[in-house]
C-alpha cells in the first residue's frame, strides 16, 4: 500500500462503512431490547449463566461510545471519499477509537466466558473486523511512513 487512494484502500474503506453501519443498526437493536425486556443480544450475546450486572454497565457504557464512535465513521466515509484534508486525521482517531474498543470487548466477553456458548457469532464478528484491522494497519503505515499522497497533487500534502 503506496497510496491512500488505491483500490485496495477504497475497497477497505467500504467494507468498514458496511460493518460500521451493520454495526450501529445491531447496536439499536441491542438498546431497543434493553430498554423493552431488560435483557442483553447480539451483539453481546451472554455466557451461560447471563451477564454480570457489571458487566451489563460496562456494556453499555461500550455500546454508547460505539455508537458515538459509528457517526464519526459517517464522517470519515464522506471525508475519504470527499478527498478532505482532515480525512487521514479523522481516519486514524476513529479507527484507533475503534480498535481499542475491539480489543476491550473482546478482552472482556472470553474472560467473562460468552465466547465458548456463542462461538459461531463471536467468530463472524472476528471474521468480519479481519479487513478494518488490515484498513487500520494501512493507514496507519501510511502515515507513519509520511505518505499521505493526495489525489489531486503529486507530492506530499501535511496541510
Amino acid at each position: 500500500m503506496k497510496n491512500l487512494n488505491s483500490g485496495f484502500i477504497r475497497v477497505l474503506v467500504i467494507w468498514y462503512a458496511v460493518f460500521q453501519i451493520a454495526h450501529l443498526t445491531f447496536l439499536l437493536r441491542a438498546a431497543q431490547l434493553l430498554i423493552q425486556f431488560k435483557i442483553f443480544v447480539f451483539p453481546a450475546s451472554p455466557p451461560m449463566n447471563g451477564w454480570h450486572w457489571q458487566a451489563g454497565n460496562f456494556l453499555i457504557g461500550m455500546g454508547i461510545m460505539d455508537a458515538l464512535n459509528c457517526l464519526l465513521t459517517l464522517a470519515f466515509i464522506w471525508g475519504y471519499f470527499a478527498h478532505s484534508r482532515w480525512r487521514l486525521f479523522v481516519g486514524l482517531l476513529n479507527l484507533s477509537v475503534l480498535m481499542y474498543s475491539a480489543i476491550v470487548f473482546a478482552i472482556a466477553t472470553i474472560a467473562d466466558g460468552a465466547w465458548m456458548p456463542n462461538m459461531l457469532e463471536y467468530s463472524a464478528m472476528a471474521l468480519a473486523f479481519i479487513p478494518v484491522v488490515i484498513l487500520f494497519i494501512g493507514i496507519l503505515v501510511l502515515a507513519l511512513k509520511g505518505r499521505f499522497y493526495e489525489s489531486y497533487g503529486d507530492g506530499l500534502d501535511f496541510d
